[in-house]
Formats: C-alpha cells, sequence, structure tokens
C-alpha cells in the first residue's frame, strides 16, 4: 500500500519509528510485507540505533532552514523526549531542517544528529513525492506544542498548501 501511495505522487509524513518499521527481519508475522531500504530509499537515512531515551534531545532549528515554511511559527530551540536517532548519512538530496544533541554528563553535547528533513522521492513510476521525516516523537512528544506545530506544518507542506 505505501509503495503504491508513492507511486502515485502523494506526500508522506513519516515520524520517528517510521526509519525502520519495515525492516522487522525474521520477527515479521506471516504475510506482512517487508521494504528493507524504505530508510535509504524514500526518507534518504540510514538508521542505525539510537541513544538512552531517558535523556531526551535538545533540538535546534538549523539556521540555513529558518525560512522554510514547516518551521513557521516553531521556537528556535527546545527541549524533546526521547533519545536521538542514528540517521546519517543523509541522502545529499534532503534539507535538514532541525538538529538534535545529548547532553552529556559533563555538560558536553554530543555531535549533532538531523531530527527533521525533507527531501523529494521519485518512485518506479517516474513520479515525485514531497516526503518529510521527523525522527522526534516519542508519546510524550505530542503534548508539546512545538511538535504539533511541527507536525500541522509538515502536513500542510507535503501536498503543496
Amino acid at each position: 500500500h505505501v509503495k503504491d501511495f508513492l507511486a502515485a505522487g502523494k506526500s508522506l509524513i513519516a515520524i520517528r519509528t517510521a526509519s525502520h518499521g519495515f525492516d522487522q527481519g525474521d520477527k515479521a508475522p506471516a504475510g506482512f510485507a517487508q521494504w528493507p531500504e524504505f530508510d535509504k530509499e524514500v526518507l534518504g537515512c540510514v538508521y542505525h540505533g539510537h541513544t538512552a531515551q531517558e535523556q531526551g534531545t535538545e533540538v535546534s532549528i538549523l539556521g540555513s532552514a529558518k525560512s522554510h515554511p514547516i518551521l513557521a511559527g516553531l521556537e528556535p530551540t527546545w527541549h524533546a523526549n526521547g533519545g536521538l536517532y542514528n540517521s546519517l548519512p543523509l541522502d545529499p538530496t534532503a534539507t535538514v531542517l532541525l538538529t538534535g544533541v545529548i547532553k552529556q554528563a559533563d555538560g558536553t553535547f554530543s555531535t549533532a544528529e538531523p531530527v527533521a528533513w525533507t527531501r523529494d522521492y521519485k518512485s518506479a513510476s517516474g513520479k515525485t513525492s514531497r516526503i518529510f521525516y521527523t525522527s522526534l516523537g516519542p508519546k510524550e512528544d505530542f503534548a508539546q506544542p512545538n511538535f504539533q506545530k511541527l507536525l500541522m506544518n509538515a502536513v500542510k507542506w507535503g501536498p503543496g498548501r
């Protein structure tokens, strides 16, 4: 269904575990489709784990992206819940909107990882879909005004509204 949706050129808003939700390996229930390269092919990233969930993530708007419509009305920095997903390297066509870091016990910060980006995905049908992905989004994030605004803006941006 997802492949057909993208083949029609429709936009996709993907949240958190979408980066690895189609690759269940031997754990997939019988009859469930697998798409192990979904993260790389569609989202434009390579998911390979995450940091500890308890620390949360310090999120910042990437300066070069501050005028992107998905970021309209967001605070420039905030604390999100959940661990920081390791998603690098990104496809060179991706436009990073937000980055995240983890504050270490010694007060320093981890290397920044992208936590929200856009890109165009061209399916086998030749149609292009607008893709928005964020690795933010454990259930507690949905109560945060910044996260709600991010998703609302992405839903409007996807179909070009």
